[in-house]
């Protein structure tokens, strides 16, 4: 489904002993707005992350929430506690992933000389 770890430039989200489970969901909540335990759901069925406790799962959207790296999009109703949260990707996370994915060095012999203005603009 997923790669385990991101190709390109290092990014502090992607780091530590966490980082495999960040990319994770933030893979999975990119393509939709889902609630803790659906995420859980969806990371059981990635290979070598079976066995990853639901506690583990809550703990980390709650990190990344306070972090901004998710926003709250809403409430659904559960089964057993009434509502939970939906949880969204942001735009800051969306950068993040696209970085992730394609190495700085690629995108430097690459890139044409307006892209590598944009880049500097921005950087400044």
């Amino acid at each position: 489904m997923t790669k385990a770890k991101p190709q390109g430039t290092k990014l502090q989200v992607f780091s530590g002993k966490e980082a495999n489970l960040n990319h994770l969901i933030l893979l999975l909540i990119e393509k939709e707005a889902l609630i803790p335990y659906d995420v859980w759901l969806l990371v059981r069925v990635v290979k070598n992350f079976r066995h990853t406790p639901y506690k583990s799962i809550c703990r980390r959207v709650r990190i990344l929430d306070q972090q901004g790296w998710i926003v709250k999009k809403g409430e659904r109703p559960t089964r057993p506690r009434g509502t939970a949260n939906l949880y969204g990707i942001t735009l800051k996370a969306q950068a993040v992933l696209r970085i992730a994915e394609k190495p700085m060095d690629e995108f430097l012999e690459s890139a044409s000389e307006q892209k590598l203005h944009q880049l500097i603009e921005t950087l400044q």
